[in-house]
């Protein structure tokens, strides 16, 4: 029990540091209310009339959260779902640490995601079973390249049991060193699958691709400033 109480007091740290960006007044409302902990955020966020509810400021004035403000506490549930489900299922890849997650992560879902106060993403088992399956075939295949290169090296060291090694490599090795750590990284075409079928689409599959390429760890290239 003690290790669940400190990993939520850990996780409702993240999300009001990080997710929140540390944003005061939030801070206050729940200190006002003594929700100072994951249970009581969450009645806080899913409270129907939330953008009426007020605190007391710094100053001693009574005033209520920002609509901006609002948006991100009633996307909190649905930025945990969308990370879980692109995780895999609890009970076979764990419940995912959220705390590996940062303040743009959660603004960029934000973005891609209207209006999630009445449209909430929502636990979807299908897609994490795929998306757990996608990630271990992704393992899969990098263990199988490195265990296949291993091999090699040691057919090559085989081959001249003599041989000695200069002090500086010739640069060919190099390039030829810089091309295999290219091929370990390389993610498979045919899990790309998602088309762009009418701009209608976009969003969605705007979503999905970033989605993916996250959970292959190639995120960064989608940034046209990386």
């Amino acid at each position: 029990m003690a290790s669940t109480t400190i990993r939520e007091q850990e996780e409702y740290q993240h999300i009001i540091q990080v997710w929140l960006g540390a944003d005061n007044n939030v801070q206050l409302l729940l200190h006002g209310e003594y929700k100072t902990n994951l249970r009581g955020l969450r009645s806080v966020m899913r409270r129907p009339r939330l953008q009426q509810t007020t605190f007391v400021d710094d100053d001693g004035e009574s005033k209520t959260l920002s609509e901006d403000q609002v948006d991100e506490l009633k996307a909190i549930d649905s930025f945990w779902n969308y990370s879980q489900n692109w995780h895999g299922p609890p009970a076979v890849a764990g419940h995912v640490d959220i705390t590996t997650t940062t303040r743009e992560d959660f603004l960029t879902f934000i973005g891609h995601h209207d209006d999630l106060a009445n449209n909430p993403v929502l636990p979807d088992t299908d897609l994490m079973i795929r998306a757990y399956e996608m990630r271990t075939r992704t393992q899969n295949n990098n263990n199988n390249n490195n265990n296949n290169n291993n091999n090699n090296n040691n057919r090559s060291r085989s081959n001249f049991p003599g041989s000695s090694r200069s002090a500086t490599p010739p640069p060919t090795r190099h390039v030829i060193y810089l091309l295999s750590q290219f091929n370990k990284g390389k993610r498979p075409l045919s899990d790309y699958t998602q088309y762009l079928k009418s701009i209608k689409e976009w969003p969605e599959f705007d979503r999905q691709l970033n989605a993916l390429a996250h959970t292959h760890g190639v995120d960064k290239v989608l940034d046209e400033n990386y």
